[in-house]
């Protein structure tokens, strides 16, 4: 090859590329570029994206320990963590997103499959940390460091459970929670349900969650609930003036 033609090739790729970085420049000085939740990033812009979070996270995580994950205590916690406060944006095995979870972009995928693109440590990265711009917030000095791994071992465990599996693992933990800081602690299975007049008619959750199913099945002569008081064996504290509005008719 020439002196001239390598001359011409690299002319022209410096043309190509001043056009390219040009073209960029106005359509994000301009506007033009749709930042819109309605639409998914421009392919270009999706895969720069991708790259970015990819490698930034590989760099900021790579000096973090990896304590033992595959106890099952530890991936049990992790399960409670997910359900209560990941859930609702990615899903799980036989569980569809929440709808406005639908409405983001990027949408929150799936994270069956998170340990085959991610290490753990690169995940426990992600989790304490979130993503900027991406809708993934940062759980760093809002869920315990312990918690955050106890969510890495979960989705380690997580592409082995079938969808039924999963939905056993979690009803056997329907009592028990993975409160934040500030968060009051969740309400014991004895909270019991009373109407004004004094009668007990709902002895247990499950029996509360039947009545919001079928009321008169539940308690067909006690009337419209009025003045719900929930009343908690462990200090008796009464909060009055409360209604359930899936219990009030």
């Amino acid at each position: 090859m020439s002196l001239a033609t390598v001359r011409t090739v690299l002319v022209t790729l410096a043309l190509a590329a001043a056009a390219v970085l040009a073209g960029a420049t106005l359509a994000v000085t301009g506007g033009w570029y749709d930042i819109s939740a309605t639409a998914p990033h421009a392919q270009p812009v999706h895969g720069l994206l991708e790259m970015v979070v990819r490698q930034s996270v590989r760099r900021h995580a790579s000096g973090i320990d990896e304590p033992v994950l595959d106890e099952p205590a530890l991936v049990q916690r992790g399960a409670i963590c997910f359900r209560d406060h990941c859930m609702g944006c990615h899903g799980a095995p036989g569980q569809a997103p929440a709808d406005a979870a639908l409405a983001m972009q990027p949408l929150p995928g799936p994270l069956q499959d998170a340990t085959r693109h991610w290490r753990a440590r690169e995940l426990a990265w992600i989790v304490r940390n979130g993503i900027g711009m991406s809708g993934m917030p940062a759980w760093r000095g809002r869920m315990a460091d312990a918690d955050i791994w106890a969510v890495v071992g979960y989705l380690k465990w997580l592409p082995r459970a079938s969808p039924a599996a999963h939905h056993l693992a979690l009803a056997g933990l329907q009592h028990q929670d993975c409160p934040l800081p500030g968060e009051p602690p969740a309400p014991e299975p004895e909270v019991r349900l009373l109407i004004k007049a004094g009668r007990e008619i709902l002895p247990s959750p499950p029996r509360l969650a039947a009545c919001r199913e079928n009321r008169n099945a539940c308690c067909p002569a006690a009337g419209p609930v009025a003045n719900v008081v929930l009343v908690r064996r462990t200090n008796r504290r009464r909060i009055r003036g409360r209604q359930d509005p899936d219990v009030h008719s």
